[in-house]
């Protein structure tokens, strides 16, 4: 081979290796571009977990605040719910020595002392006059027409109320009975409770009906139900009381 055929073939073979440097040049900066992009994806995605990280810390402060307000709603019901009870239970002692008188007729210029004493005589003939500190009608909240207002009668001695209740039961009194004319319409005397405990007895006989409960009572304002006569009996305070019945 000539000399010339030497430096030739050199030159072909300087341009060949020329060729693929600068293809491995050309891969080299297509990697090295990859890298920097996969390097801004990187943190394009560090960018994004951060700002989750930032909303979920800011979501589990939020669950945090609404358990705390939903302790002190809680707490705040409970507190209600005691001040509620408390006030009926002063409410209902102030009725403690107080009957609940229905089916007594109007008269004009009546005299409530006398006739309460009259039908109290015909329940417990040892009641005196003295006994009876005062009596008056009541306008309850929904009247009906035609039907007498209720008479509230008080005591002096819760002795003689208890008395009064407990007699009262083995009798069917009527109008009739302390001399009023006409038709005779049937007298009820109950211990005088607060609005709360009337519709909470009300609400007592209901549940006794569906949970078969036999016995429902009241006496000196605590409401009490029995399942049946060996049965001890619940106090019910309120319509917790009730739902928790068996």
């Amino acid at each position: 081979m000539t000399l010339k055929e030497e430096i030739k073939n050199v030159r072909k073979e300087y341009g060949e290796m020329k060729s693929s440097i600068n293809k491995l040049n050309a891969k080299q900066k297509e990697t090295s571009d990859e890298i920097v992009s996969l390097q801004k994806s990187a943190q394009f995605n560090s960018d994004q977990l951060d700002g989750i990280s930032v909303k979920v810390e800011g979501l589990s402060q939020d669950v945090k605040k609404a358990n705390l307000l939903d302790a002190q709603v809680k707490d705040l019901k409970h507190q209600n719910k005691v001040l509620k009870l408390e006030m009926n239970n002063n409410d209902q002692r102030d009725r403690i020595l107080n009957l609940e008188i229905l089916g007594i007729p109007e008269q004009p210029n009546e005299n409530l002392a006398t006739i309460i004493w009259t039908l109290l005589k015909k329940v417990d003939d040892n009641i005196s006059s003295d006994e009876i500190e005062r009596a008056h009608r009541v306008t309850p909240k929904l009247k009906v027409q035609g039907r007498p207002r209720i008479i509230v009668a008080k005591l002096k001695s819760r002795l003689q109320k208890d008395t009064i209740i407990s007699k009262v039961r083995k009798l069917k009194l009527t109008t009739e009975d302390i001399g009023f004319n006409g038709q005779p319409k049937v007298i009820f005397i109950n211990e005088q409770l607060t609005q709360f405990n009337k519709q909470l007895l009300k609400k007592c006989k209901d549940t006794a009906k569906n949970k078969k409960y036999q016995f429902v009572w009241s006496k000196n304002g605590i409401i009490r139900m029995r399942k049946n006569e060996t049965s001890p009996s619940i106090i019910i305070r309120d319509e917790e009381d009730l739902l928790n019945l068996q």
